[in-house]
């Protein structure tokens, strides 16, 4: 047997292999061959293989290719021609047929066990279409919901208008790069027969403008690519964070970055009824903001600074509190009332957030403020409390003659930049762009996809974050034990 060429390279990777059996790399990979994402993917590949006319037993069975390619997502394997050294190593061979018999005992006849390779898989690879990606997809989400159902999220430990760190989704979409930047139009002559040919280039990307570091400052390249977002949730522990969704956003199909938002959050509502808040950046807005809470969340970002819409300072309306005549206004998305000198006075304390459920099952949202004490106010309004439905345009009354609205969803937010609860918690949004710096350390050299079509690089993700979910809750149970052997006896 030979591993690359020689026996010094067949030693090195027994060292390796020897050293890291007991460790989290390897531990992970041979208990995600147990999971339900695992068995949805051998169910997805069993359906694709073609049918055996000769009657002679298959050289893979669909588990092994199954675990091949579950292989060339982990941080130690990832590529297929490490993979197929992973496999020329016998004893790394023999734990993951020794598994693959176990949970799939019906695959294994006599002359199935042959080690894969990467031209194997591919064949197969090519058969899979946006339905069987479906199917892998309802297999991921399940998987993903048993987890953090495990782990405790999805559950609001405190109060409406001060959600606990459970009940928050954060999420961001970013671009995968294709494998190559061609397009369908790009031509190049062939140097060995000087024929004109097509180049090879993605069916599914779309052009965008990828952000690089120049020498002179930052500047903007165009590249090719497919946009994905993932909506994840965690625990204050390092590493305990579960992908709920992964979603590809097709624009082709009419479904932009907003709706696929909105899809995803009332899908983890339904499955997590706990879930409050969204934390995501300024890509939602104004209706977007406005649609988000119909459906009973609350978007966590700031208001981007648009000053032709003049975001800044809006008016909204007057209320009478304790017989005081109150204008009310957003200064830097937080709502405010006007002090004695005209200046804006930020209510920055949410007091009360309620929903009343509409016909539809949509919500009307309305959230309490309370006006600080010791402000340059009228001293009656003090620690009195202001209430304001937060989820519709008010006509501005500033200018009757104009029919101009305030769309709060552009102008407002619950808990502005400044509050405590933002404070606390918008930092998670962090955790997005570390995610999507994970998918795309993965994906290949020069942080390109590795599949050509956009349905191969969403299985690809998938697994990836599937291996990524599975490590979240190892981490949990051995922090459970770790705190249940120093707890003291009872």
């Amino acid at each position: 047997m030979k591993l690359r060429g020689d026996e010094t390279t067949i030693q090195r990777r027994k060292i390796v292999y020897d050293r890291e059996r007991r460790e989290p790399d390897l531990v992970i990979f041979f208990d995600a061959l147990r999971e339900e994402y695992f068995r949805r993917l051998v169910a997805v590949i069993r359906e694709l293989m073609p049918t055996q006319s000769t009657g002679r037993p298959r050289v893979h069975a669909p588990a092994t290719l199954a675990a091949f390619h579950l292989l060339t997502r982990t941080p130690f394997a990832d590529s297929g021609r490490k993979a197929e050294d992973w496999f020329k190593y016998e004893p790394f061979k023999r734990d993951v047929f020794e598994i693959l018999r176990q949970e799939f005992p019906e695959q294994y006849e006599p002359g199935a066990d042959q080690a894969p390779n990467r031209f194997a898989y591919q064949r197969i690879k090519r058969r899979m279409s946006w339905e069987e990606a479906q199917l892998i997809h309802a297999g991921f989400k399940d998987d993903a919901d048993a987890g953090a159902r495990e782990m405790g999220l999805g559950i609001n430990r405190s109060t409406r208008h001060s959600p606990s760190q459970e009940s928050i989704v954060y999420a961001d979409a970013t671009w995968l790069r294709s494998p190559t930047r061609f397009s369908s139009n790009d031509r190049a002559i062939d140097p060995r027969t000087g024929e004109v040919k097509q180049r090879r280039h993605d069916p599914d990307a779309t052009p965008y403008c990828r952000p690089t570091t120049a020498r002179h400052g930052d500047a903007e390249e165009r590249d090719r690519g497919n946009q994905i977002a993932m909506y994840s949730s965690r625990h204050p522990y390092a590493f305990e964070e579960i992908t709920f969704d992964c979603l590809p956003i097709r624009v082709v199909h009419g479904l932009n970055e907003l709706e696929t938002a909105r899809a995803a959050m009332r899908q983890i509502r339904q499955r997590h009824p706990g879930m409050e808040i969204l934390v995501y950046d300024k890509a939602i807005t104004g209706d977007g903001i406005n649609d988000f809470r119909h459906d009973g969340f609350e978007v966590l970002n700031a208001v981007p600074d648009k000053s032709r819409y003049k975001t800044r300072q809006s008016y909204v309306g007057k209320q009478k509190i304790r017989g005081v005549s109150v204008t009310l206004v957003t200064f830097e998305s937080a709502l405010c009332v006007v002090g004695n000198d005209g200046e804006p006075i930020k209510l920055l304390d949410c007091t009360g957030r309620n929903l009343h459920t509409r016909a539809d099952g949509t919500f009307r949202t309305y959230a309490e403020f309370r006006i600080p004490s010791n402000t340059n106010c009228d001293v009656r309004l003090w620690g009195e409390t202001v209430t304001i439905r937060v989820d519709m345009r008010k006509d501005r009354e500033r200018n009757p003659k104009k029919s101009k609205t305030t769309n709060l969803g552009d102008h407002l937010r619950i808990f502005p930049p400044g509050s405590a609860y933002y404070e606390a918690n918008h930092g998670i949004r962090s955790n997005s762009e570390a995610l999507n710096s994970l998918v795309k350390r993965h994906s290949g050299p020069g942080r390109r996809m590795k599949s050509l079509r956009f349905v191969h690089q969403w299985i690809d993700v998938m697994t990836t974050l599937a291996i990524k979910n599975h490590r979240a809750v190892v981490q949990h149970r051995q922090r459970l034990e770790r705190t249940r052997a120093l707890a003291p006896p009872a």
